[in-house]
């Protein structure tokens, strides 16, 4: 492949904002690829910039996945001491609802806590 502004010159690799192929006096050297000399390099910086941030909220996203498996199992564990307890200890059986879906909420929580990752692992 030649490089796109130099038709008889060979690319040494493609641009990453608009992936024309590059020979050595068109391409710029920048974080993570190349880009087109004075033309993509503010580009493909803000390109960078954007997959640094998204690994920042990947792994935000997996916390609050675990966070919020781990608040559903302790609710669903409440709800079972609130719901058979009472059924336990004097035959009440008013609270069978609450403790069904005690069970409920603590098997989905175990579920979450269980699951290897709700999204992909970071990088860095």
């Amino acid at each position: 492949m030649n490089c796109f502004n130099h038709p008889d010159k060979p690319a040494i690799g493609f641009c990453k904002s608009c992936c024309r192929g590059l020979c050595a006096d068109c391409a710029a050297t920048v974080p993570n690829g190349l880009a087109c000399r004075n033309t993509c390099e503010d580009r493909v910086n803000f390109i960078n910039q954007i997959i640094d941030n998204n690994q920042k909220v990947i792994s935000a996203a997996n916390v609050q996945v675990r966070s919020s498996g781990m608040f559903i199992f302790l609710l669903g564990i409440a709800f079972c001491l609130f719901g058979f307890l009472p059924l336990l200890i004097s035959g009440n059986t008013g609270t069978l609802f609450m403790g069904i879906l005690g069970l409920i909420f603590a098997a989905y929580g175990a579920f979450r806590l269980l699951r290897k990752s709700q999204y992909y692992p970071t990088t860095k």
